[in-house]
């Protein structure tokens, strides 16, 4: 059960099937003979790990007339996505047992930095988040960090300095849908309750983690993934559904070649990764 953290690590790398061959990164050619690149990030690793580790993923993102990501924060759209965080008819004191109202004390208001009361109706879900970002952060490892802009917001960013045409897979409503609505309350408390009851189980998990993104093994990546559906059955809307409404748009766009996609690591490997289903619309893609 110490796998439980990867449920926000799932969204975070945000799979199905057997192991993927290759790892992060990919060579896209269409039936005309027209390239672009796939890239595989994890939400928390700084720039600095394309710049210093992998340059060859930096440079042809340089090199793409095109940017590819999954969606693009609009400051001006912050605070109608609220409504996204709050459940109006229920509460975190009513979802759970005195005693594991308690607990979740104990271990979220120091992270929160408020009392719990002050959170009593924000979803599960949210708690869930900012939960999973504080374990994942102390259990990475110094020499397994890497400083800059997380790897999304980084070529975001510099896709917009250097005046790249900029596509999203999908928009922040749609994202913050998947995310805080694909599960009731009540499921989002019990993954809840299951996170902060198993926390000392998920520093190793963690550590793991960004060792094999770090040493481009997605099979590793994929095997955690597996042990989080097993826990949570929740990968349908956080990977499935989502790749299979990005191939038309991904088709349309890699048709034009010269692009450079960026999207969660999980969303590339198994039978219903990208990989195999940009394979199967006759796209030819290489491991490099």
């Amino acid at each position: 059960m110490k796998k439980l953290v990867l449920g926000l690590v799932v969204f975070l790398l945000s799979l199905n099937g057997k192991a993927q061959e290759g790892g992060l990164f990919w060579r896209l050619t269409s039936a005309e003979g027209k390239q672009s690149y796939l890239f595989g990030t994890y939400h928390l690793m700084g720039s600095d790990f394309v710049k210093e580790d992998r340059p060859e993923v930096l440079s042809a993102f340089e090199s793409s007339e095109s940017l590819v990501v999954e969606t693009v924060i609009d400051s001006t759209k912050l605070p109608s996505m609220m409504s996204y965080y709050v459940m109006p008819k229920h509460s975190i004191e009513a979802l759970v047992s005195e005693e594991d109202y308690t607990l979740l004390k104990e271990k979220l208001e120091p992270v929160m930095g408020a009392p719990l009361k002050a959170l009593d109706k924000l979803k599960p879900a949210v708690l869930s988040t900012a939960y999973t970002l504080h374990v994942m952060q102390k259990a990475t490892p110094d020499s397994l960090q890497r400083e800059g802009l997380p790897l999304d917001l980084f070529f975001a960013d510099q896709g917009k300095r250097n005046h790249k045409v900029i596509h999203t897979l999908e928009s922040m409503e749609e994202q913050m849908e998947v995310l805080m609505n694909s599960q009731t309350p009540e499921e989002q408390m019990k993954e809840l309750l299951r996170l902060v009851k198993e926390e000392q189980g998920t520093f190793e998990d963690a550590q793991n983690l960004v060792a094999a993104y770090i040493s481009d093994d997605l099979s590793r990546i994929e095997g955690l993934g597996e042990d989080y559906e097993e826990v949570s059955g929740n990968m349908d809307a956080l990977i499935v559904k989502r790749n299979r409404n990005w191939i038309p748009k991904l088709k349309k766009i890699l048709n034009e070649g010269n692009s450079f996609i960026a999207v969660g690591a999980l969303h590339l490997s198994g039978e219903e990764g990208l990989v195999e289903l940009l394979r199967a619309e006759g796209f030819k893609l290489e491991a490099l």
